[in-house]
């Protein structure tokens, strides 16, 4: 008898598995109406009430469970997300943190009370992001070779205004699935929140949504055109402008700079420009870049190749740092990094003069400049 009902189990289990919820429930349905006090079975029929869109008997059913077993992590899951299906959000922090307290080292949990925290919550709390945030790392460390992790760090992240971290822990879920539709509609949102502020960058976005090739081309030409540090003159920039004509005579660039920028303001863009380098591991990565935390991270899930590792932590979106409010602001981040490219470039050739270094520019989201080591092995 009791190999019966474990062979219903297991027979339920993995149909929940393979997406088959209806005849799931069938089977379980079988077992429950012999072992009514199995917290097992009812975890999984828990499971597929929810899979089926029926949250409240989702939640009703872990209870259940939870009354047999109070321990059982699986039913407190259940009964958290369940509960934040309904709304419920303090019964479903409850109940997730609780998940942790009784399994602190299962991925799952961990993943659960992250999601609970954060999932669309409005204006979370800063102690209530650290904890989401902290869940998230644990889950990776936990599950390095799942997406879901990273797409909940990645949500973190953007609760706490880091969208750096956001962007870059979508794009690894994508390194390990290219079609996970979490991390594919969440970066798809940053780059749309990010177009609307420029009607340079929404051409770009939108020929690449039309054309992908006549996107790369657009975005090809409206670098070259923007490549001519020379011919630009900073003045001409709105706010320049607009401040310049409200002077007689005319002032000039020094003048604005003089009257209108602040020393930690000038350090602070020219540190941007000419960034220090430090080493860490045979890994020449720029200081301003680089967070310890972050960084064994990527050494572990890049098996310590220092080229990728380097082309990681090195990349910086000037899109992160500058809202742009029009086509010549547009125009001036590309300025900008075309005179970031030869200073990194300078610089890291100076600091380190046995390596050779990439510099690249691309436009995956806005302005983007990465630098590093082509001859650095794994």
């Amino acid at each position: 008898m009791r190999e019966q009902a474990a062979d219903s189990l297991w027979r339920a289990q993995a149909l929940a598995e393979l997406g088959r919820h209806d005849q799931a429930r069938m089977e379980i349905g079988r077992l429950l109406a012999e072992n009514p006090e199995s917290p097992d079975a009812l975890c999984v029929l828990a499971e597929c009430e929810l899979r089926l869109g029926d949250a409240a008997e989702a939640r009703r059913v872990a209870s259940s469970a939870l009354a047999l077993d109070p321990e059982s992590d699986a039913a407190l899951r259940l009964h958290a997300v369940s509960s934040l299906e309904l709304g419920d959000r303090a019964a479903a922090v409850r109940s997730a943190r609780a998940a942790v307290r009784a399994t602190p080292e299962d991925a799952v949990t961990r993943y659960t009370l992250g999601q609970v925290l954060v999932q669309n919550a409005e204006a979370p709390s800063v102690e209530v992001v650290a904890e989401a945030r902290d869940a998230a790392d644990r889950a990776v460390e936990l599950a390095p070779g799942e997406p879901a992790p990273y797409v909940l760090s990645g949500l973190a992240a953007g609760a706490a205004g880091d969208r750096r971290a956001e962007r870059a822990a979508y794009e690894q879920a994508l390194r390990l699935d290219p079609h996970d539709t979490m991390a594919l509609n969440n970066l798809a949102a940053m780059d749309i929140r990010r177009a609307r502020l420029g009607r340079g960058a929404r051409r770009v976005v939108a020929a690449l949504r039309e054309d992908p090739q006549e996107g790369r081309l657009y975005a090809q030409r409206h670098q070259r055109s923007c490549s001519a540090l020379d011919d630009f003159d900073p003045m001409t920039l709105p706010e320049a402008a607009a401040w310049r004509r409200s002077h007689e005579p005319p002032p000039s660039l020094q003048d604005y700079v003089a009257e209108q920028v602040s020393v930690s303001k000038a350090v602070s863009v020219s540190t941007l420009i000419v960034p220090t380098f430090i080493l860490n591991r045979g890994c020449i990565l720029v200081r301003m870049l680089f967070e310890e935390e972050s960084f064994f991270v990527w050494w572990k899930q890049l098996n310590g190749n220092k080229q990728e590792i380097e082309k990681m932590i090195n990349h910086l979106h000037l899109w992160d740092l500058f809202d742009v409010q029009s086509d010549q602001e547009e125009q001036a981040l590309w300025v900008l990094v075309e005179q970031m490219s030869i200073g990194w470039h300078a610089k890291a050739s100076k600091d380190f003069p046995d390596r050779d270094f990439r510099v690249l520019i691309t436009d995956e989201y806005g302005p983007t400049r990465t630098i590093y080591s082509p001859s650095q092995e794994s």
